[in-house]
């Protein structure tokens, strides 16, 4: 699944010490009607190149195709009945304004939700709370390796909260800072 995220730096002392992320609500990406789908501009040639050959009275045609040919044809064709539903339906939104409004909407959505990401980044608690982090993770163990091993066995596999709800785990069991600082 793709996803969209919005994220800027934290800094202290004009020193970058972090990136405060977060992901956008699945309903904020637009759909541009319009993109087109790279099949167009195929099928127009070929239609020009039919029509040319009506009008004009000559043209040559083979009725041999590869197998290739032929599955590359009925993939193309059963395509057709999902892109005229999609057509119709971008058409409808456009005409109706409903993807105007809808687009209105998010971008109002991705101002609000930019504000908020940049009030949180200017908190002095975040920036506290990431140095914190920082220097657990600094004085966790030896190397990044042994930090991530470690801490995935700290709160993933020996979190009790069953798959899905592993983040109900506040913090990990043991003497060290970077318990203290999650």
């Amino acid at each position: 699944a793709l996803a969209s995220f919005l994220s800027t730096g934290i800094w202290a002392n004009g020193t970058l010490i972090g990136v405060f992320c977060t992901q956008m609500p699945p309903e904020s990406k637009p759909i541009d009607a319009a993109e087109v789908d790279d099949t167009t501009a195929t099928a127009a040639a070929a239609m020009t190149t039919a029509a040319k050959f009506y009008r004009d009275g000559s043209g040559t045609c083979s009725p041999r195709l590869a197998d290739s040919v032929w599955e590359l044809s009925l993939e193309k064709v059963g395509l057709l009945s999902y892109q005229f539903q999609k057509a119709q339906t971008e058409f409808a939104l456009l005409a109706s304004g409903h993807s105007q409004t809808w687009m209105n909407s998010a971008s109002l959505a991705l101002e609000a939700h930019r504000g908020y990401i940049a009030t949180e980044a200017a908190s002095p608690v975040l920036v506290e709370a990431m140095m914190a982090f920082k220097k657990g993770w600094d004085t966790f163990r030896s190397t990044d390796a042994s930090r991530l091993l470690s801490l995935q066995v700290a709160y993933i596999t020996l979190n009790d909260h069953p798959a899905g709800e592993k983040d109900k785990l506040d913090y990990a069991p043991g003497t060290e800072y970077y318990h203290e600082a999650h």
